[in-house]
């Protein structure tokens, strides 16, 4: 499950760091990244096999919202098409941990 943990870990960072770039900002981004916390806490808290179609769901959908929010923090472009990347991403793990 650390693939998962990871790519979850790397967008925290990435939209944080998108969070500490903006004077204001966007209220659904900080909605994102504490849904994201949770779903780490969570994560953490369960025993899941990485050997479930859910599961490479989840990592996959994890992995591209990571690279979209690295590409974004260092340009802030496309906030819309990476909050919508984002919430992909959630309903994938919320999908594999219920």
């Amino acid at each position: 499950m650390t693939e998962l943990l990871t790519a979850l870990e790397q967008t925290i960072s990435s939209l944080e760091t998108l969070r500490d770039r903006q004077s204001r900002p966007d209220p659904q981004l900080i909605r994102k990244i504490s849904d994201l916390y949770d779903q780490e806490q969570r994560l953490l808290e369960s025993e899941i096999s990485t050997a479930t179609a859910d599961y490479q769901q989840a990592t996959g959908a994890m992995k591209k919202a990571a690279a979209k929010a690295k590409t974004a923090a260092a340009d802030l472009s496309d906030v819309t098409g990476l909050l919508n990347n984002i919430a992909t991403a959630i309903e994938a793990v919320e999908g594999l941990i219920g």
